[in-house]
């Protein structure tokens, strides 16, 4: 496992705070070729039950996580390091734009709006789309729109340094 992957697994653990999250983290976690410990297998086949118990998932991720030597960041951390991966996707063209612009705006929620991620904050794809009666947009096009997203996202990635765990 390389180091960016080590790094992805990290920041998904950090923020798999649902226990459908906790299930495809470790799904995830076997594909990307973690040893399949007990706990990490049976988190796994949770998602084969129909409604798997809460508790359990959370004990299996958190024995999971010591058995195969992972620490996680702080939540604020990981959502931080979240926002930065989504970013770093939208400026390589990896990450559908709009897609990625609501994540961010979601993650900025997430942290109570910190200020050196606030201009994701009023993020609402509906109003650069916005049409007056003569179908002419007041606010802007969606290739501007998309164009703003891009420059937000390359100004976050200076904002917040990839961390390595």
């Amino acid at each position: 496992m390389t180091r960016e992957d080590l790094r992805d697994l990290v920041v998904a653990a950090s923020i798999a705070d649902t226990q459908d999250k906790r299930i495809a983290w470790a799904e995830r976690a076997l594909d990307m070729g973690v040893s399949p410990s007990p706990n990490l297998s049976t988190l796994a086949l949770l998602s084969v039950q129909r409604t798997p118990n809460s508790w359990e998932a959370e004990d299996l991720f958190r024995r999971s996580l010591k058995e195969i030597g992972l620490s996680t960041p702080d939540r604020e951390e990981g959502l931080r390091q979240y926002a930065r991966d989504v970013a770093e996707g939208i400026v390589s063209g990896t990450v559908e734009p709009v897609r990625g612009a609501n994540e961010i705006q979601a993650v900025t929620e997430a942290l109570g709006y910190p200020e050196d991620i606030a201009s994701w904050a009023g993020f609402d794809e509906y109003l650069f789309l916005a049409v007056d009666a003569d179908e002419v947009s007041p606010y802007c096009s969606g290739d501007a729109m998309i164009s703003y997203i891009k420059s937000e996202a390359d100004a976050l990635l200076d904002r917040i340094p990839k961390k390595y765990f």
